[in-house]
């Protein structure tokens, strides 16, 4: 699920082979009014896309619906500091504070297990979590 066109239809090319096997489904949405089911996923990922939730809490708790016990969450993301380029401080673009996604993470029943920088982007963080 990708909030841009663009980006979905990169994402359907690089996957054909899965997409055309039913393996990998892309779709034009927001997380949040998307209807991803309760305990279909054993894992979701979600690469730089957390920028654009307008609601951080209601998408982990949309997430966390999704996944089945045990299911892992995958964030690759760069959070809030002061040097992340001005050209990014719009409203488009929220870059969560470590802190307040820790605390969300944990009212939607998410514990981490694992954070580190990223090799390919030292100013991104991963971030491990397994639904409780």
């Amino acid at each position: 699920i990708d909030v841009s066109e663009l980006m979905a239809n990169i994402a359907r090319q690089r996957n054909r082979r899965a997409v055309a096997r039913g393996e990998v489904d892309v779709r034009v949405g927001d997380v949040c009014s998307s209807d991803l089911g309760s305990s279909n996923f054993d894992r979701i990922f979600s690469v730089h896309c957390i920028y654009f939730w307008r609601d951080v809490d209601g998408a982990l708790a949309k997430l966390t619906e999704a996944l089945r016990p045990g299911g892992k969450l995958v964030l690759a993301f760069r959070p809030d500091s002061d040097d992340i380029p001005e050209r990014f401080r719009d409203p488009t673009y929220r870059f969560p504070r470590l802190e307040q996604l820790e605390a969300s993470l944990a009212k939607a029943g998410f514990t981490i297990d694992r954070m580190a920088n990223s090799a390919a982007s030292p100013t991104a963080l991963l971030l491990t979590a397994s639904k409780a």
